[in-house]
Parts: C-alpha cells; structure tokens; sequence
C-alpha cells in the first residue's frame, strides 16, 4: 500500500499541476469558478492515465473507466465544493500574507488545501478500495519508476 501511496500521489501531483496551470491560465478570462472546473477536467483526464499506472497497469480500459468515471465525479465534486467553500476565506489569506486579494497565489492556496484535502480523504482510499480494486497492483509505481 506504501508504495502505491507514492505512486499514486506522485500521478495525483502531476496531475495537480495540470489543474492549477490550466485554471490559473483561465482565471485571466474566466470566473474563478469557472476557471476551477475546466482545470479540474484538464486533472481528471491527466490522473486517470496516472492512476492506472499505479494500480493496474494491463487491466482493460472499459472496466476500469467507468468506475473511475464514477469516483471522479464525486472526487472532483468534493473538490470544486471545498474550493467554493473557501472562497469567502480569499481576503483573510490576502492579508495574513499581505499580499491583495486578487492575487493569483490566494486562489492558488485555495486550490491546493482543496485538493489536498480531497486526496487524503477520499480520492487515494476510493481508488484503492474501489476503483482498481480486483486488479494487480503495480509495485514500481508510476510507469515504472522508482518513486
């Protein structure tokens, strides 16, 4: 279980970086709510190749996909609701860091506890657990490396 922890954050982080670059990018021309929920299905098409590395590298696609369809729509509902949650919070996180609200690092910090959060709770234990379950497990990790 350790190592697919590992494996699987180290997806879920990369993961991770596609959503924050892709709704940082649209908080230019987008709401950051809008711009929240076109990074989080940019993250879930990127993770579930991940996550698929990590738990069941030569399971069949069909199977697999329509339970992760299912876990990932409460997983990133639970995400983008936990954000919403915390945008009334925008303005004390601005000035416990002196910087202005509309700085990009305060969403950037809203988006990273939501998603944190969310991954310790229950994206790992519902991909684990359920998902890839009955599957065989990659013990190397992301496509096979050593993380």
């Amino acid at each position: 279980i350790g190592s697919q922890f590992v494996g699987s954050g180290a997806g879920s982080v990369l993961a991770f970086a596609s959503y924050l670059g892709t709704s940082s990018a649209l908080d230019h021309v987008l709401e950051p709510q809008q711009a929240n929920c076109a990074g989080l299905i940019t993250a879930a098409s990127v993770n579930f190749w991940m996550q698929r590395q990590v738990f069941a590298p030569g399971a069949a696609f069909g199977v697999i996909f329509r339970r992760y369809c299912v876990a990932e729509a409460a997983i990133v509902l639970s995400q983008h609701g936990l954000f919403l949650s915390l945008l009334p919070f925008k303005r004390r996180c601005a000035e416990w860091w002196g910087v202005e609200e509309e700085s990009p690092s305060v969403l950037a910090f809203l988006r990273t506890a939501s998603q944190a959060s969310v991954f310790v709770l229950l994206s790992f234990p519902l991909r684990r657990y359920w998902v890839f379950r009955g599957f065989p497990a990659s013990s190397a990790g992301v496509a096979g490396s050593a993380t």
